[in-house]
């Protein structure tokens, strides 16, 4: 009898250990990363290039922000990632008077600003967690150049 009963205790310990190392091994270990890109008036900014990676590591998510200027992403292991955001622009300006080098006025100019946007932030993504970033794009690298 005593015998029978350490069995069945046997049995019960061994059934609850192994249901709790496989209810353990479903755990969602994935990172989720959502990214917001906005102007620096709070305006989302659609299609703009997103590049997502650890420091010195080669391995991340490039793309693109949808219609809304969002990205989303999944990493496999928990880390701390950069995330850098860029928009180039051309703008054509044109212009009703202009002075040359020499001091002469003429009209009829028209230029190009050609440059880009940026943004970077820096974000810790934990194990099962979504976090949420928003990235500011601002104004950097804005160049004139004559048509």
């Amino acid at each position: 009898m005593k015998r029978n009963l350490s069995i069945i205790a046997g049995l019960l310990i061994f059934s609850i250990v192994t249901i709790a190392t496989l209810i353990s091994c479903d755990k969602d270990t994935d990172c989720k990363l959502k990214v917001n890109v906005v102007t620096r008036e709070g305006r989302a900014k659609p299609w703009v290039s997103i590049s997502i990676n650890q420091k010195g590591a080669q391995l991340g998510q490039t793309g693109y922000t949808d219609a809304e200027g969002r990205f989303e992403a999944t990493f496999s292991a928990p880390a701390i990632y950069n995330i850098v955001v860029m928009d180039t622009i051309n703008e054509w300006v044109y212009n009703d008077v202009v002075i040359d080098e020499f001091g002469n006025t003429r009209r009829d100019s028209n230029y190009v600003f050609v440059g880009y946007y940026t943004g970077r932030e820096t974000v810790r993504l934990k194990d099962g967690e979504t976090v949420e970033k928003t990235v500011v794009l601002d104004n950097h690298n804005l160049v004139q150049v004559a048509k």
